[in-house]
């Protein structure tokens, strides 16, 4: 793959491919835009097209794949590369620190020291700050880059900074060409759910009420059902949280990968409840748990709703 096969972000990728054209590149970017539509694909495919050792390649402004710099990035063995990824949920100031020793370095293979920091927004206070040090004053031949699905948790000092680049929503003519490159064929109704722009539950305890989605479906299969709801907004928070597990169920089952997932940090346990049922199943499961939301409005009753939640999931789930 490379920077120029990067579907339905036409606009990020031709200003990216530009800079690599005109040998412009700036220092520091911020990749923003809602989960799951490829923000961190974007930046390893531009980390690659800026490093790639194809001259070809490099004149079209993306990368060949196939040169020893291509191949370590896909690897993610690149000793001028480096992601750095929240832990337990926080990027710490002992994971942005090292940063600034890094990029003092000129590159050792490439042509830039490229950071990809993920989940930008995940920078406590301290991070914060030492990264904004690093983009006041950037080194020479390096490139960093933000990438965030809530710009607005980050100093506005540390956006002030950076080229932004805003992803957006995947459309589902962009939808239909993954499909196809996965020989998965899906009606456009079916298709409409790999571009739903959902976020999942807001708050601190995001990560907490997103187990116990994965734990609830996880419960249904096994014979058991969900937790009663004791009140309606415990119902309408099941649903948040249910529908972009399931969304990404479907993405996992069609891609193999975790390129377009909301909730790619709990791939492994998305890709167990993908085991065992197929892509047709998941499709219509989503589209009747996601149809009952639309309309909870209509539902007075939520132990009807709860029993019914349970039967759908069970029956095409498990």
């Amino acid at each position: 793959m490379s920077l120029n096969d990067v579907i339905g972000q036409d606009r990020a990728v031709k200003i990216l491919s530009s800079m690599i054209k005109r040998e412009k590149i700036a220092a520091s970017f911020l990749f923003s835009g809602i989960s799951g539509i490829g923000k961190r694909l974007t930046a390893l495919e531009f980390a690659k097209a800026v490093n790639c050792k194809t001259p070809a390649s490099v004149k079209m402004g993306t990368s060949c794949d196939i040169c020893s710099s291509c191949r370590k990035i896909n690897s993610k063995i690149h000793p001028d590369i480096q992601i750095v990824t929240p832990d337990e949920g926080i990027i710490r100031i002992e994971q942005i620190r090292p940063i600034n020793e890094f990029l003092s370095f000129t590159p050792s293979e490439g042509k830039k020291k490229v950071v990809i920091i993920d989940e930008a927004d995940k920078m406590n206070p301290q991070a914060s700050n030492a990264a904004l040090k690093t983009l006041e004053e950037p080194p020479s031949n390096s490139i960093i880059i933000l990438v965030t699905s809530r710009e607005s948790n980050l100093l506005d000092t540390i956006v002030s900074r950076c080229i932004k680049l805003t992803f957006v929503p995947l459309p589902n003519k962009a939808i239909k060409s993954i499909l196809n490159k996965n020989n998965q064929t899906l009606n456009p109704a079916q298709i409409s759910l790999c571009r739903c722009s959902f976020e999942g539950v807001e708050g601190g305890d995001k990560e907490l009420k997103r187990n116990k989605g994965v734990t609830s479906i996880q419960d249904i299969i096994k014979g058991g059902g969900i937790e009663k709801w004791k009140e309606r907004e415990d119902m309408e928070e099941w649903f948040l949280t249910i529908i972009p597990i399931l969304r990404d169920m479907v993405i996992s089952k069609i891609k193999g990968t975790d390129e377009y997932l909301i909730n790619s940090d709990i791939k492994d346990e998305i890709k167990v409840l993908t085991q065992k049922t197929d892509i047709g199943n998941m499709v219509k499961c989503f589209d009747c748990v996601y149809g009952v939301s639309a309309k909870l409005h209509l539902y007075p009753n939520k132990l009807v709703v709860q029993n019914y939640m349970n039967n759908v999931i069970r029956d095409m789930l498990g």
